[in-house]
């Protein structure tokens, strides 16, 4: 009998021990066997193809949700991730990440959400991914289809004290003087861009729906072109309004982001929100010959025709 229950012992014990082994690994593949949750905060194509790449990249089960803005969705989606037996949980946009900060007891990853800092996000343990593409490589390439650019004026809202320390990093880097205004209002952005004209070559304009609106878009592009100013916006959407290029995140890259955090097996250590790695540019066609700036070879390929 006792040369029967040895095996089973045995057995056991290392059972034991593999459960131990995974428990100091941070047992990332474990925890996250049995899938992730996905919330999307709409349908918009900066969301969607995030999770599209989720759930490419992943190669385990994705469960995607969206709550598109309705309240009564909102509650619906947070009961059935709660209950989910899954721990992990991607929220894609504000709306998504607000929602999800009433979850208990899940690892939850936000991405795509531009003013992380103004929402609290990192203050409630939540880890996350940068919505900015590299600066550096957004102004690298603005240099290199207009090389005497010297003088580039930026609003935002209050706070992305994060992103403006990288913003003035590369400005210097790239030998360019960095104009900042803030303003709490559509109309103030837009008359702050229209008061910092005579000082600067160029606009960049930033995702922060705080200070944004269409009209407040529509007229400061119209301005711009009025005023010979080139203008490097957030999304190619608005290549064919008036802007001369486009900066916008890879989703291939933002899935990465997101799943490296995932896979971390040392988060204490891990800073609260990575920064993405590649950069989407295009490169306005019309505008370009507007302002009589040429195409070389290296930026063709980036030719948006709308």
């Amino acid at each position: 009998m006792a040369s029967k229950d040895k095996p089973r012992a045995l057995l056991r014990g290392f059972v034991c021990m593999l459960g131990v082994a995974l428990s100091l690994a941070g047992c990332s593949w474990l925890r996250a066997a049995s899938g992730i949750d996905v919330i999307l905060s709409d349908n918009t194509s900066a969301y969607t193809e995030v999770a599209r790449e989720l759930t490419l990249q992943y190669g385990g089960r994705v469960e995607i949700y969206r709550i598109d803005g309705d309240s009564a969705r909102s509650l619906e989606v947070q009961q059935r991730v709660q209950q989910s037996n899954r721990t992990v949980v991607v929220a894609v946009g504000l709306a998504a990440a607000q929602m999800a900060t009433r979850l208990i007891n899940k690892q939850i990853i936000f991405c795509q959400v531009f003013n992380y800092e103004d929402a609290r996000l990192p203050a409630t343990g939540m880890k996350g991914v940068s919505a900015t593409p590299p600066v550096a490589e957004q102004f690298h390439y603005w240099k290199r289809l207009y090389p005497p650019l010297k003088n580039i004026g930026v609003v935002t809202g209050s706070g992305l004290d994060a992103l403006l320390t990288e913003a003035q990093a590369a400005a210097r880097r790239h030998q360019i003087t960095l104009v900042h205004a803030k303003a709490r209002t559509d109309k103030g952005m837009l008359r702050a861009y229209k008061q910092m004209a005579p000082k600067v070559q160029g606009f960049w304009l930033l995702p922060d729906n705080r200070i944004l609106s269409r009209e407040s878009v529509r007229d400061l592009l119209a301005f711009s072109a009025k005023q010979g100013k080139q203008v490097l916006v957030f999304t190619p959407e608005l290549l064919g309004s008036g802007a001369l290029l486009s900066a916008a995140s890879d989703p291939a890259d933002v899935a990465g982001r997101v799943l490296s955090i995932i896979g971390s097996t040392n988060h204490a250590e891990q800073a609260p929100v990575l920064p993405l790695t590649r950069t989407r540019i295009r490169i306005s066609v019309e505008m370009a010959k507007w302002l009589d700036l040429p195409l070389v070879p290296e930026l063709r390929k980036l030719a948006y025709v709308p």
